[in-house]
């Protein structure tokens, strides 16, 4: 079948045509490029028997596509000149004559013939003031593809009236956005230089307008694309004011629905572990255990066989564009290709586990408690400073972690999150890892962030804790809690949440300068 280039992914795949049906595997017809010799040359024995202009344009482009025979141009020539006849003939179905048209274009340009191409621009032109003239129905598809050729031809060959027709097409499908931005970026395309911004800002405007109708998605989504085309334009005052209006929407008008499910969770092993440490141990060797236990997600084939499974067994949510929106309606992420939906998806499994892990946690501290004793500040300073951290440091998460036991989530939340990012900094500046950037030129230096610092530690830290810690604390696609607690987004914290903080602040406790990391999840005591 013919696949013209308006048709982007098919035709930078299998070129001008592509088999009428694929399998995984395999495909009816075969690929052009695997038709035999001895088919081809039946292919030009039909082609010079056959008059009639559908197997003159079908032939004669494949044989030119396939540079087939003595002469193949002349194929190509005829093929050309038969798609205008096609495109003429009221038989003709409208898209086909359309695909006519501009496979016909197409071929000129390839064969630099500028009579046939003429020839075609007229066609095209003729066909495009007749629907915008007079259409039997609003399908702005068909005079769009038109204008879209007209306009891609070279300046000295295209019709005195394209502005003409531009203009018609805007004032006849300008209310639709999306249909005003293809339409404005033709006249953009054809603009002296000095209206080209004006009618760029034309485009940002129209969605701007498009934003004060519809719900509150909609308005959002229309104020992003003014934004984006802002921001690609080089219109950067006017894209912050495009993100503010978005940000402004009010939650309510957004009409999120939430979608929830309930799952059992079972304290059994959390259980056995709080017995185990009460009936051999003391408080300080519970809570290195308990820190070393872990992380959540830690079989890394698991998650990607997890992932693989959810994309093969929901093909059709790969198909569409999956938006991740923060606090203030801003987009966090667009998932478009495979490879982002893999990575939205990977990151939310690891936060679904994270956040099924959070109220085992908050079970162990407190059962700890219920069965030894209250945690005393001087235990968790020493508890915490044991290897790499430095004393100040270790005092700040004491006093962070006995909030959580005194019941003040804020406070603990504020100070663990900070001082476990200044825990994992000077512990990495301590084991020899780079923690400051240097300044270029103008740009002044300083320190490097906590995803920074994770990163390096690819490699010098176990891979699923690694993984874990970035997620937990800096992946804005993940659970990202220390972003969300020191950027004041948070709005408070649970306290599942700082019982997390408090695991992780205890495994990096455990980090040695001998051995940089440990590399293995510790047994519960025995």
């Amino acid at each position: 079948m013919l696949v013209t280039e308006h048709r982007e992914e098919i035709h930078a795949r299998t070129g001008p045509f592509a088999p009428r049906i694929e399998w995984e595997h395999s495909a009816f017809p075969q690929p052009l490029a695997d038709v035999p010799i001895e088919i081809l040359d039946e292919w030009v024995d039909l082609f010079e028997s056959l008059p009639e202009p559908a197997a003159q344009a079908r032939l004669g482009d494949l044989l030119w596509v396939r540079r087939h025979g003595d002469r193949p141009d002349i194929a190509a020539r005829a093929a050309a000149e038969a798609y205008l006849t096609l495109a003429t003939t009221p038989q003709w179905q409208t898209m086909d004559q359309v695909d006519s048209i501009t496979r016909a274009i197409e071929l000129a340009k390839q064969l630099s013939d500028d009579e046939l191409l003429g020839d075609a621009i007229d066609v095209c032109a003729g066909f495009a003031r007749t629907e915008l003239a007079d259409p039997p129905e609003r399908r702005p598809g068909v005079p769009l593809r038109l204008l879209e050729q007209l306009t891609s031809v070279p300046a000295g060959r295209r019709p005195d009236d394209l502005t003409v027709l531009l203009a018609s097409a805007l004032h006849q499908f300008g209310d639709d956005p999306f249909l005003a931005e293809s339409v404005l970026e033709m006249q953009a395309q054809i603009a002296p230089p000095d209206d080209k911004a004006a009618i760029r800002r034309r485009q940002i405007e129209r969605w701007r307008e498009a934003a004060q109708h519809g719900d509150g998605l909609l308005r959002r989504a229309h104020l992003q694309r003014g934004q984006e085309l802002a921001a690609s334009v080089g219109e950067p005052e006017l894209a912050s004011q495009l993100a503010e209006e978005a940000q402004s929407i009010p939650p309510e008008e957004m009409e999120m629905k939430v979608a929830s499910r309930e799952i059992e969770i079972s304290y059994e092993a959390a259980d056995a572990f709080i017995d185990a440490v009460a009936d051999r141990h003391d408080l300080p060797t519970g809570l290195i255990a308990f820190g070393l236990q872990g992380p959540p997600a830690a079989n890394l084939d698991e998650l990607n066989a997890t992932v693989a499974d959810l994309a093969q067994r929901f093909p059709m949510s790969r198909l569409v564009t999956r938006q991740l929106l923060g606090e203030f309606n801003a987009l966090v992420f667009e998932a478009t290709t495979s490879e982002q939906h893999d990575r939205v998806d990977l990151a939310q499994q690891r936060a679904w586990a994270i956040m099924l892990f959070e109220p085992i946690a908050v079970r162990v501290l407190d059962g700890l408690e219920a069965k030894l004793h209250r945690p005393l500040r001087d235990e968790l300073a020493t508890l915490f400073g044991r290897n790499l951290i430095d004393d100040e440091t270790a005092n700040a998460l004491a006093d962070g972690a006995a909030r959580y036991w005194a019941g003040d989530m804020p406070g603990a939340a504020h100070l663990l999150a900070p001082n476990f990012e200044a825990a994992v900094r000077k512990s990495a500046a301590r084991l020899g890892i780079p923690v400051i950037k240097l300044p270029r030129g103008e740009t002044p230096g300083g320190v490097l962030t906590l995803g920074a610092l994770l990163s390096s530690l690819e490699g010098r830290l176990d891979e699923a804790w690694r993984r874990h810690l970035v997620n937990l604390l800096v992946d804005p696609l993940g659970v990202n809690l220390r972003n969300r607690i020191a950027h004041g987004l948070a709005g408070g914290a649970s306290r599942g949440e700082v019982a997390l903080l408090i695991h992780a602040a205890l495994f990096v406790s455990s980090w040695d300068i001998t051995e940089p990391v440990p590399s293995q999840t510790a047994e519960p005591p025995a």
